[in-house]
C-alpha cells in the first residue's frame, strides 16, 4: 500500500481504493483547516487495505489544547481495539507529530476504520490537521 494522506485543508476524498476519507465524526466541528474533538468527540477516519499490503504506521498531525492547562488524553481505535493514547501538554497552537503503529492482526483486507477520540477533561480541545498512512519498512 502506498502513502495515504487525509488532509482537512481541503475537502475529504470520495472512499475507495487506497484512500483515506473521514467516515463520521461526533462531538467534532470542522474549523477551515483542521476538525476540533471536544471532550468525549470523535472522528472516524475509513481506509482500505489491499490483501498482502497490510498498514504499519499512522502518524497524525494535530495540536492539543486545554483550557484550565490540564494535560488532554487522546485515544486511537483500530477496528475496535486500543492501539494508541497519548496523554498530552496542552499547547497553543504548535503542531505536534504522533506516530504509532497498528498490529497487523488488527486489521483486515478491505475497509478498516480508525477512531480519533478524545478522552480529555470536559473543557479539553484537540485539533486534527492531517492523518498519513505508511506501511512499515
Amino acid at each position: 500500500m502506498q502513502q495515504v494522506l487525509l488532509d482537512f485543508r481541503t475537502a475529504p476524498p470520495a472512499g475507495g481504493g487506497d484512500t483515506a476519507h473521514l467516515a463520521a465524526s461526533s462531538g467534532a466541528q470542522f474549523r477551515g483547516d483542521h476538525w476540533v474533538l471536544r471532550a468525549g468527540g470523535e472522528a472516524v477516519i475509513g481506509f482500505c487495505c489491499s490483501p498482502g499490503s497490510p498498514l504499519g504506521r499512522v502518524t497524525l498531525v494535530g495540536s492539543p489544547r486545554h483550557v484550565a492547562r490540564r494535560p488532554v488524553e487522546i485515544r486511537m481505535e483500530a477496528n475496535g481495539t486500543l492501539v494508541w493514547t497519548r496523554e498530552g501538554l496542552p499547547s497553543s497552537r504548535t503542531r505536534e507529530l504522533e506516530r504509532f503503529d497498528i498490529p497487523a492482526s488488527v486489521l483486515r483486507p478491505g475497509q478498516n476504520a480508525l477512531t480519533v477520540r478524545n478522552c480529555g477533561p470536559e473543557d479539553s480541545v484537540y485539533r486534527l490537521y492531517k492523518v498519513f498512512f505508511e506501511p512499515l519498512t
